[in-house]
């Protein structure tokens, strides 16, 4: 059961910048400013592709209200939405961004 002061979480807006250059690398930072604590960050990619493993994607925890997004070597394997998700027990707050095109380096 929520308390009456209980506050969901609200995350800032976050893009990529563009151009997207192939083999940038390439950060997105989740910031949930409001909310209460504890809470988790969590990221996921509408390829359903598992981040940390072997796709160049990985995450790291900047804080109780910040996680990043690590794309090491970007590449077109890597278009999509990528979504970062809040969570506390007051609530939950997602936030995506569209990965439509990477340049290619001439």
């Amino acid at each position: 059961m929520l308390n009456a002061s209980s506050v969901p979480p609200q995350i800032s807006e976050f893009q990529f910048e563009d151009p997207v250059l192939e083999g940038s690398y390439v950060t997105l930072q989740c910031n949930a400013p409001i909310g209460d604590i504890p809470m988790q960050l969590h990221w996921s990619h509408s390829s359903n592709q598992t981040i940390g493993s072997d796709s160049g994607l990985r995450t790291m925890k900047l804080g109780p209200r910040t996680s990043t997004l690590i794309i090491d070597s970007i590449t077109s394997q890597h278009l999509g939405a990528y979504t970062c998700t809040a969570k506390s027990f007051a609530g939950s707050a997602n936030y995506t961004a569209m990965l439509r095109d990477v340049m290619g380096i001439n």
